[in-house]
């Protein structure tokens, strides 16, 4: 007997009324169903903010302004595969949406610029998210300033003595331009090294007259 045949069967021996109930329960079901397949194809969504964590504390404070332009990776969970990634906005909001139930995995970067300062993380990467059909509008990420160490370097005084007693201990050999460099400290001058900006280790002499 097919399922056909048996739900005529029964709604013969339910009768009128009973054919009525039978039908709002297969309604119901239907329902039921459609509403799990909406679920399964994606009502869901993934979000937050990447934000300046000022104080370092791993904390999202309201006076912590957002971070833009980083990158948030999601991932499933069960096979890793990459699902999408989104762009911090200017106010450092992100958000996946369309998402199905599920496990996913968020990350970002452990470390990330913002012009020319470098920032390191002060919350955990990554983070694993269970979805149920809901929406999660709380999964942050913090990062705060790095000690900067690409700067120029303080000058620094060089003296006639110093200089010549630098170079000594060095083993250099004097050519023209040392000469010139020579008689500016020899005028009663101050010589200033500052080591460039780039690393380089050549120095630029920049001369300072004496008082």
């Amino acid at each position: 007997m097919t399922l056909l045949e048996g739900m005529g069967k029964m709604a013969a021996w339910l009768g009128q009324r009973g054919r009525k109930g039978l039908m709002a329960l297969i309604v119901a079901a239907l329902f039921l169903l459609n509403l799990n397949v909406a679920l399964a194809a994606g009502s869901a969504s993934i979000g937050g903010y990447v934000w300046y964590d000022d104080d370092g504390d791993g904390v999202f404070d309201q006076s912590e302004g957002g971070l833009e332009g980083v990158t948030v990776y999601l991932y499933r969970d069960n096979d890793g595969s990459l699902v999408a990634t989104q762009t911090s906005a200017q106010d450092g909001s992100y958000r996946f949406d369309d998402l199905s139930a599920g496990g996913y995995i968020v990350q970002v970067p452990e470390t990330v610029k913002s012009g020319l300062a470098e920032y390191a993380l002060t919350t955990d990467s990554p983070l694993s998210i269970s979805l149920a059909g809901e929406d999660r509008s709380d999964v942050n990420f913090g990062y705060e300033a790095l000690a900067s160490t690409g700067g120029p370097a303080e000058p620094t005084a060089v003296t006639l003595s110093s200089f010549v007693a630098s170079s000594a201990s060095q083993g250099a050999s004097f050519h023209w331009p040392w000469l010139a460099v020579l008689a500016t400290l020899a005028a009663g001058g101050t010589l200033w090294v500052r080591r460039k900006p780039n690393g380089d280790k050549r120095f630029e002499f920049k001369r300072r007259r004496g008082r």
